[in-house]
């Protein structure tokens, strides 16, 4: 009997066949199959379980990385910083990452940062400006050449992916003035509004219900500060990539969460993701968990400087109403290293 296909990062292998200088044929040897076999899988990237296990122990990494692409990119890359005079080499770009992130922090303190990013084909520029102040860092990728040394490289697909969500994290929940290749990432005009997702998971599935749009920080401040005193005393928060995932209720075998982020609207009328920083959110977390506790009283920092002029508090539930289910696949994950 014949064993399950099952679906891997084809890009990722690619990369990690090139890191290793293998040809095709060298790695297919490797992982005892024909150089055909190995062929179709980096071209459909299919393949049985077997199979992917040796290619991961070739590798050095877990078959869960090999699907799932959990694996961070940590190849060689060339980065310099606003307290350096000269580069650096480094294995991957993560702790700049996290630098970036953390400045931004405590310029939130006292001003409302700025975050430009040149995103070019080969070297990436990220900075952070506040007050006049610019502190820029750039990346880019390097090999090593066993004849010449160091040499610049071209990013990968997998690499590309790979840069494309953490550019991503920076875009929408870093600061939320934000610059992209020169152009404001929201257009002038636009004024960003909360969306809340109302959502109900649990029995291998998740059930969306409908959103609710406020038009303004101020309305949505009150109208949410007005529904947190009727909710359940155990409330569990997940700050996320620009937004906040907010489990608020159980009920039998389901569980009531919310999802809030930012989004402007374009000239179609499509809702598309705004900014919105890390500072706020870690901020709106502190002082809900306080709330909840009976150890907080004040507003929510949401806002702040508006003025709420309704007449009533905005419902807090949602004003379009639909049910969208989503299967979960009854996926069981191994996580195993191999040496």
């Amino acid at each position: 009997m014949g064993q399950e296909s099952v679906q891997l990062n084809k890009s990722l292998l690619r990369h990690l066949r090139c890191q290793k200088s293998e040809t095709q044929a060298d790695t297919a040897n490797a992982c005892h199959v024909t150089v055909r076999q190995y062929q179709n899988i980096e071209k459909d990237g299919c393949t049985t379980s077997r199979v992917i296990k040796s290619i991961a122990k070739h590798f050095g990494i877990s078959p869960n990385q090999l699907i799932t692409n959990i694996s961070k990119d940590n190849s060689l890359w060339y980065i310099t910083n606003p307290e350096l005079c000269v580069g650096e080499v480094a294995k991957g770009y993560y702790a700049a990452i996290d630098d970036i992130k953390k400045l931004a922090k405590r310029y939130a303190h006292f001003s409302e940062p700025q975050l430009r990013i040149v995103d070019g084909t080969q070297v990436k520029k990220i900075s952070i400006v506040c007050l006049d102040q610019e502190c820029t860092w750039s990346i880019r990728p390097i090999e090593l050449n066993e004849k010449v040394g160091l040499v610049w490289t071209e990013l990968t697909e997998w690499q590309q992916d790979t840069w494309k969500s953490i550019r991503d994290e920076l875009v929408y929940g870093c600061v939320e003035d934000v610059y992209l290749n020169g152009n404001p990432l929201i257009p002038e005009g636009a004024v960003p509004k909360f969306i809340v997702e109302f959502r109900e998971f649990g029995q291998r599935k998740i059930i969306h219900t409908g959103h609710r749009i406020f038009h303004s920080a101020a309305d949505f401040r009150v109208s949410f500060s007005h529904w947190l005193d009727t909710v359940l005393k155990f409330v569990e928060l997940y700050p996320q990539q620009g937004a906040l995932n907010m489990i608020y209720d159980y009920k039998g075998e389901m569980t009531k969460a919310i999802y809030i982020y930012k989004v402007w609207v374009n000239e179609n009328g499509e809702n598309i993701q705004a900014p919105w920083s890390a500072a706020n959110i870690e901020s709106l977390v502190e002082t809900i968990t306080n709330l909840k506790k009976g150890t907080g009283n004040w507003a929510l920092p949401i806002g702040i400087g508006e003025n709420f002029d309704a007449e009533e508090i905005t419902p807090f539930e949602p004003d379009v109403i639909y049910r969208k289910v989503t299967e979960i696949p009854d996926i069981e994950f191994h996580f195993e290293t191999y040496n």
